[in-house]
């Protein structure tokens, strides 16, 4: 990474402890957050959000209930993410950790990406989240340009709408979420986000499709560069 102008941002999508329940590994989640928080390499963090994932109607087939949550943390600069990688010394503290929160390690679940913003989001806990994981070919919003996004029905109620693309991988040669985009949609309540879901599934020209539909909490913001 070479460009030092945008904040690396990293997403995981999560399953929680076998031995925790639903509201346990809420808990937990927040828990092992917040241990990250007060390590010192927390420094090269600009922004951190748990999204809690909602379960969705029984009848509805486009969001997915087999997941637990969808963690994103934004470092300050690409220096900063090398400098947080670098920085060993809580390593070991929270992959042990890890092992109590999650179904597997969160390398096995994560991708970094560069977001690009379309349609800048509501604060935090004010909408529900629709984010959709996206494998091979196109998206049928993807190919839309920015002024032009709001053309495809679904998309019309939204209230913000960022697409982030992958960053070449830090170790082998692809991330454990290997997916080639990850797209955010919020919107004003449940039913928005499920027929945004169910429509994007029939316009897609992609592969593959998981949708999650979720509560933002944000969890710290930096207050300075």
């Amino acid at each position: 990474m070479t460009d030092d102008s945008f904040e690396p941002k990293l997403i995981y999508l999560t399953r929680r402890h076998p031995a925790l329940s639903r509201e346990g590994f809420t808990a937990r989640w927040r828990e092992h957050g917040a241990l990250g928080m007060s390590r010192p390499r927390w420094k090269n963090i600009a922004r951190y959000v748990h999204c809690d994932i909602m379960l969705p109607p029984a009848d509805c087939g486009a969001v997915l209930s087999d997941h637990d949550g969808i963690g994103i943390i934004w470092h300050r600069s690409p220096a900063h993410r090398a400098a947080h990688i670098a920085d060993t010394t809580s390593r070991a503290e929270m992959e042990a950790d890890e092992r109590l929160s999650f179904a597997e390690p969160i390398v096995n679940v994560c991708l970094i990406v560069r977001e690009t913003v379309l349609l800048a989001p509501p604060p935090a806990g004010t909408a529900v989240k629709l984010t959709r994981f996206i494998w091979d070919g196109e998206s049928a919003e993807t190919a839309q340009t920015p002024s032009g996004a709001g053309q495809i029905p679904a998309m019309q109620s939204s209230l913000g709408h960022v697409i982030n693309q992958p960053l070449p991988a830090e170790r082998g040669s692809h991330w454990g979420l290997n997916c080639n985009r990850v797209q955010e949609l919020w919107f004003a309540n449940v039913p928005q986000a499920i027929e945004a879901a169910r429509t994007l599934a029939v316009t897609d020209r992609a592969a593959k499709v998981i949708s999650a539909l979720s509560n933002e909490v944000e969890l710290y913001r930096a207050t300075s560069s």
